[in-house]
């Protein structure tokens, strides 16, 4: 299931590979070491072997590369909304998951990751 068609994409996308942590709570604490598919100042969508509910907050951690963001490469931390999953279109595939930033902010070194 997806968000209506006004609620999607406003800004374009990058595809891009790159290392992505998820925080979820839900059933418990658990993080996912994740991979994009892509990426924009928005959003993000990448692959997950867990299922997401859609609707449900987490929290992100991925390095904003310069296409982005218009400057260096930055480790980045917020929370963001789950908007879409998808499964894959191979048997036993990760789910394509959609997320919709909610709050994206700069990791300041020696600060810990979300709990």
């Amino acid at each position: 299931m997806a968000l209506p068609e006004a609620e999607r994409r406003e800004t374009s996308r990058l595809s891009l590979r790159i290392p992505v942590r998820v925080h979820v709570n839900d059933p418990g604490p658990d993080i996912l070491q994740c991979e994009s598919i892509n990426l924009s100042r928005r959003g993000l969508c990448f692959l997950s072997d867990r299922p997401l509910v859609i609707g449900s907050t987490v929290q992100v951690m991925l390095q904003m590369p310069r296409e982005i963001i218009g400057q260096r490469p930055t480790e980045m931390v917020g929370t963001a909304r789950v908007v879409h999953v998808h499964p894959s279109p191979i048997p036993g595939g990760r789910l394509r998951v959609g997320v919709r930033f909610e709050q994206l902010d700069p990791m300041v070194i020696g600060e810990p990751p979300p709990a």
